[in-house]
């Protein structure tokens, strides 16, 4: 694909019979070990030393192989290179393309290779070195200088019986995460497992003043009669269901909050730069629900048909009492740690009118108003005991006893997997809650449960992002909407550390401003705050790039070289450089010129990317996100238009400009003059 003249492969014509991504295979050595199957996005991964690629193989040595095509939108000649530690081997249409070894080392790039039109074979082996981190990184080109991360978008396979059992097998561990199977089931595997096994429900402790009585009385006799996605069950059936319901919803509509200790609104934005005082001042802001994306997760609560994946909002007059849905969506988190409903740092103000505009939307209750919450002695009791006997408080957080008892899972037998929760047709029923699980649900924990169950005692970072980022539904967000990445990009672009703290919401600024330097409103959307998950988001996302799941600042990986600085200081300003600063900030000093799209404030650049991704998004934006507006200022071959400086020479220029931005917020902004 050409782009400003140069060939750049970025997007590729995908076969109809195959999915993205490419079938991989990991093997325990030596040879006859564990094995498991998957689906991978790319040519890429990282095991720390003492980890393992995949939850079903031990710890130890092992070996990857990827097969499926790479997708060429045009006949052309490419090369490749890999940076990896371990051995690898590349094969393009059956014909071996680079074979190399050794320990943090970066391959020579390949010989060119003819891709035709269309899909071509491809198999990648790896094999782990005998100590130390292990690491892949695969890229390609049609110009060595303009190397990129082989993309996701050109990859696909095939799915046969042994990878569609194997997915199976994968798809039962989830579930048996997110149904909170060992919540139940005791075992002693939930204190050394994976840490969603630690996963909670919301706290019942003053759930009488977050929720209406009749919502939870309906929910608690039919959970997935409100929200089909529910993984509550029914945990009352037959005859007396509907009255046990009732009893408990009484109970805990009784159990009132203490005094609330008011929510301090969230500290402003810094702003390195702000706008001026009066380019603000009356400038309105829209409808927090568009501005936020909330349609991105939830359906709106005048819709009445919820979009598949989606939370329908149909019921937020019935579900909350007056004023509890604001005080929710400013702290979703505060009685249900592992939520994952974000935190949007909402104001009062705000959390007040988004509060109000759901509950407009929103339809009257069915039957007019809502019964009042019984306050008979005795059925409050009998719900009282029903809480403590019936599992509520195995993921429920409540001051009561927990007096429920169900079988250790470590004591199941082969037949366990096709009883209680797990029964179908007339084995179904007794005493068992009533998940309704779909026929492939249970196929997948069966099949789960005829392993050893070691898998939930291994976590795999980069398992868990990929996993985890669809349940948390990144994408819909990501790479749809102007000002956010692409999601698949985020590991080999942003260091782990600051990643994990943006998402945990500990930064406290916006890389980009609601408003360019001038006033006007610029990006309205936030980043919200996915409060446990964010620590384990970060590295997870780092090694499914090849990367490990830390590094060190950059100007304590080596301090910043003063002479190459002044020379990067040189070529950011407008006197004999590229004139950076006419859309971007530095430090203080504003953007100067901004005409379509402000870019990120550079004093803010060290601290967030990664040196790799800032010598690639360099070298041609374009290849790394084709909408930017961000221009190339070197030609294919490595040549800078400033040949004053270094004699053109763009690696030694941006290893200049590196070195500044690691001076970060100690930066002094450039000379301003008119360019020469």
């Amino acid at each position: 694909m050409a782009i400003l003249g140069w060939a750049v492969p970025v997007t590729a014509a995908e076969p109809a019979t195959e999915d993205p991504g490419l079938a991989v295979e990991y093997s325990s050595l030596p040879a006859g070990g564990s094995r498991d199957l998957g689906v991978v996005p790319t040519l890429a991964l990282h095991v720390a030393p003492g980890g393992t690629p995949s939850p079903f193989l031990p710890a130890g040595p092992f070996t990857v192989t990827w097969t499926g095509h790479i997708n060429a939108e045009i006949r052309s000649d490419y090369l490749f290179q890999a940076e990896f530690s371990g051995s690898f081997r590349l094969e393009i249409n059956g014909q071996e393309v680079l074979r190399s070894e050794g320990v943090g080392v970066t391959s020579p790039f390949s010989k060119p290779v003819r891709l035709t039109k269309g899909a071509n074979a491809l198999k990648a082996t790896f094999q782990s070195p005998s100590q130390g981190e292990a690491f892949l990184r695969v890229g390609w080109a049609e110009k060595a200088f303009l190397v990129q991360p082989l993309p996701a978008t050109v990859l696909s396979h095939g799915t046969d019986a042994a990878l569609g059992a194997a997915l199976e097998r994968r798809a039962g561990r989830e579930s048996m995460i997110e149904f909170r199977c060992l919540r139940c089931h005791a075992t002693s595997v939930v204190s050394n497992g994976v840490p969603e096994l630690a996963m909670d429900a919301p706290s019942l402790d003053g759930i009488g003043g977050r929720r209406s009585y009749d919502w939870m009385r309906r929910w608690i006799e039919n959970p997935r009669g409100l929200r089909p996605t529910a993984h509550m069950p029914r945990v009352f059936r037959g005859p007396a269901a509907p009255e046990e319901a009732r009893a408990v919803a009484a109970y805990l509509a009784s159990l009132k909050p203490a005094a609330s200790e008011g929510l301090a609104d969230p500290a402003p934005w810094r702003l390195l730069a702000p706008p001026p005082a009066a380019a603000v001042a009356g400038t309105e802001v829209g409808p927090l629900f568009e501005s936020l994306h909330c349609a991105a997760c939830h359906t709106p609560p005048d819709v009445a048909q919820a979009e598949e994946g989606k939370i329908p909002l149909r019921h937020v007059r019935e579900k909350f009492p007056d004023g509890a849905l604001a005080d929710f969506l400013r702290r979703p988190s505060a009685r249900y740690h592992w939520i994952r409903m974000p935190d949007f740092r909402l104001t009062a103000s705000e959390a007040s009118a988004l509060a109000e505009g759901l509950l407009k939307l929103a339809p009257a209750p069915e039957g007019g108003a809502a019964p009042p919450a019984p306050a008979e002695a005795a059925l409050l009791e009998k719900g009282k005991g029903l809480v403590q006997s019936s599992g509520c408080l195995n993921c429920h957080p409540h001051s009561l006893e927990n007096r429920s008892r169900a079988p250790q899972f470590d004591t199941f037998k082969p037949e366990s997997w096709t009883r209680g929760c797990l029964a179908t047709g007339s084995e179904a029923g007794g005493g068992a809650p009533d998940f309704t699980l779909a026929p492939g649900v249970v196929a997948g924990l069966r099949a789960v449960g005829a392993t050893d169950r070691t898998s939930l005692q291994r976590h795999v970072p980069s398992e868990f992002a990929s996993r985890e980022s669809r349940l948390l539904r990144c994408t819909a967000c990501h790479g749809q909407f102007d000002g956010f990445p692409a999601f698949d990009v985020l590991g080999g672009k942003l260091r782990p550390e600051w990643a994990a703290a943006f998402i945990g919401g500990q930064v406290d600024y916006k890389p980009r401003g609601e408003r360019h330097p001038k006033g006007e409103p610029w990006l309205s959307a936030r980043m919200p705050a996915f409060g446990p998950y964010a620590a384990l988001l970060a590295p997870g996302m780092a090694e499914s790039s090849g990367f490990a799941p830390s590094s060190p600042p950059p100007a304590a990986a080596r301090p910043p070289d003063e002479a190459l600085a002044a020379v990067g200081r040189k070529l950011l300003g407008k006197v004999g450089g590229f004139s950076c600063v006419s859309c971007h900030g530095v430090n203080a000093m504003p953007a100067l010129e901004v005409f379509e799209s402000e870019g990120i404030n550079l004093a803010l650049t060290g601290s967030r990317i990664r040196r790799e991704y800032f010598q690639r998004w360099m070298r041609l934006p374009l290849a790394v996100d084709p909408s930017t507006k961000m221009p190339a200022y070197f030609d294919e071959e490595g040549h800078s238009p400033l040949t004053e400086v270094f004699e053109g020479d763009a690696l030694r220029q941006l290893e200049a400009i590196w070195e500044f931005l690691k001076l970060g917020e100690k930066m002094t902004p450039p000379e301003l003059g008119e360019a020469k």
